[in-house]
């Protein structure tokens, strides 16, 4: 079995970060587990509270990206006795996220799988023989 490079994990600013620093993390950033065998590769990510219609998988030259909107609910505004609505705090209103993985070039895009069940984002990606790699570029849909 072949392994690709470590680095294989990337955000858009991980590219403007020295060498051989770790990338901060915060509580806006998802967080992916990747997993490759001699078969494929398995990518989960945690995704609580968060709708199929808002999380989109998408794969091009080699690189998956998970993509997360997140949208705050409308709740009923307390008011105070004079009829103001009273904020102490509101720091979420839409929130989004995505994260990018680097695929071998033996992973079949094409026939990837997604699947979101009870939070959890999962991505099973198939790989091919050496030989018949290719670089295609598509959705994927998750079920």
């Amino acid at each position: 079995m072949t392994l690709w490079h470590p680095e294989f994990l990337f955000n858009e600013m991980d590219l403007l970060r020295p060498l051989g620093t770790l990338p901060r993390v915060n509580h806006r950033d998802l967080l992916v587990d990747v997993k490759e065998t001699d078969k494929d590769v398995s990518i989960t990510a945690d995704v609580p509270g968060i709708s199929k219609d808002n999380v989109h998988v998408r794969a091009k030259h080699g690189v998956v990206t998970i993509s997360v909107t997140e949208e705050s609910e409308k709740k009923d505004e307390k008011k105070d006795d004079a009829g103001n609505v009273v904020w102490h705090s509101q720091e979420r209103s839409k929130n989004f996220v995505s994260r990018s993985i680097r695929m071998p070039k033996t992973a079949d895009l094409k026939a990837a799988k997604a699947s979101l069940v009870d939070g959890v984002l999962t991505l099973t990606v198939p790989k091919l023989e050496a030989k018949d790699a290719k670089d295609d570029g598509e959705m994927i849909p998750i079920s």
